[in-house]
């Protein structure tokens, strides 16, 4: 099962005991320091001494910086333990490898590489040191499992219904699981086995008929109640699941101010309308790019996609796609069509002049009707 860990005994609830004791949980906080700042002042008000990360600290919002120097002065003040995230994967095994493949101004890596070059050599080391799993014992109450993905697997998604997530809670030597990757906040329930996902503080996903919108953040409480019913613990954990409201305009403002939506347009466009509400994923867009580009050219390779399937993969999902002037030339639509919308973009908006526009070699011309203007 992993390394266990002796963590928050009883000696942090000012010698009272186990009780009364509280482990805020968090994961998925992928850059956004708005979101992760305004969690952890709400936990603080709550008089949360206690925390618990479960993994991807970086990635796809503009600040990793920031967000590890808020780790870091929270575990100068209180009791911390981090679990390693997939992405901490990314960004060691990037180094490992010589640091290749990764390019800017790609939808794919690019986002990756803007992070990585924002984290410094102590957080690399930082990251280094985390185990995915940890099983985490405090006297007096059940035992639990903490990961990113799963038990087994960093990157597994913990599904409800899911075979394999079953099949995992009914070999688990732990009454409870903590886990996240999915930026889903649920509990599942099986056979005497529990999991718990926090949600996400920096992208969180909703379902569909939900009635979160954007500007959410999430995270997860944990509560030691007392109880007698089982004679081998004092007492027993109950969760408390936080959704919050917070500056997600700022996060998006940042995307655009840094140069990361430049850098991975996409990947960034995908994360801005997250952030707004949209029902969408990341992982929605990627795997239809794949399977459009194997169709197309008989092979696909994560990460070696090219930007053309990303931008079919958002259309066909029914997001329009964003792009500036500069770059119309390169869009894909007949002849006709791309110079009427340049002329628009151009002048037409500019006034209530009719123009008609007339086919030549090397373009279209386009002339005022007077007798219309």
């Amino acid at each position: 099962m992993g390394h266990e860990t002796v963590f928050f005994s009883a000696a942090d609830a000012n010698g009272s005991g186990v009780f009364p004791l509280s482990i805020a949980v968090m994961a998925d906080i992928h850059g956004n320091d708005e979101a992760l700042e305004r969690c952890l002042t709400d936990a603080e008000k709550k008089g949360i001494r206690n925390y618990l990360f479960l993994g991807d600290y970086a990635g796809e919002l503009a600040h990793p910086e920031r967000v590890m120097r808020l780790l870091y002065g929270l575990s100068d003040r209180y009791s911390c333990l981090f679990i390693r995230g997939n992405k901490e994967n990314y960004w060691l095994n990037y180094r490992k490898d010589g640091e290749k493949g990764w390019k800017e101004k790609d939808s794919i890596t690019g986002c990756m590489l803007y992070s990585y070059r924002r984290l410094t050599e102590e957080d690399l080391h930082f990251f280094s040191r985390l185990e995915p799993m940890r099983q985490i014992v405090i006297p007096g109450l059940p035992p639990f499992v903490a990961c990113h993905g799963s038990p087994k697997r960093i990157n597994q998604k913990m599904l409800p219904d899911d075979p394999d997530t079953l099949s995992l809670m009914e070999e688990s030597p732990c009454s409870l699981i903590l886990c996240a990757h999915t930026h889903v906040q649920r509990k599942i329930k099986h056979r005497g086995v529990t999991i718990l996902n926090p949600g996400s503080v920096g992208v969180p996903l909703f379902p569909v008929d939900s009635a979160c919108s954007g500007g959410r953040t999430q995270y997860l409480i944990l509560h030691a109640v007392p109880d007698s019913s089982d004679p081998a613990y004092a007492g027993r954990w109950e969760e408390e699941m936080v959704t919050l409201e917070y500056d997600a305009g700022q996060a998006i403002r940042e995307l655009h101010a840094t140069g990361l939506y430049d850098n991975a347009p996409i990947w960034c466009r995908i994360t801005e309308l997250l952030l707004q509400g949209f029902p969408l994923s990341h992982g929605a867009v990627l795997g239809r790019a794949m399977q459009l580009c194997e169709e197309e050219t008989g092979t696909c390779r994560w990460p070696d996609i090219p930007e053309i399937f990303m931008e079919r993969a958002l259309v066909e999902l029914g997001i329009p796609r964003w792009f500036h002037l500069d770059g119309l030339s390169e869009l894909e639509m007949p002849f006709t069509a791309k110079y009427v919308l340049k002329h628009y973009l151009e002048t037409g908006q500019k006034d209530q002049d009719v123009y008609c526009g007339t086919a030549e070699p090397d373009g279209v011309r386009f002339t005022p009707l007077r007798e219309f203007n």
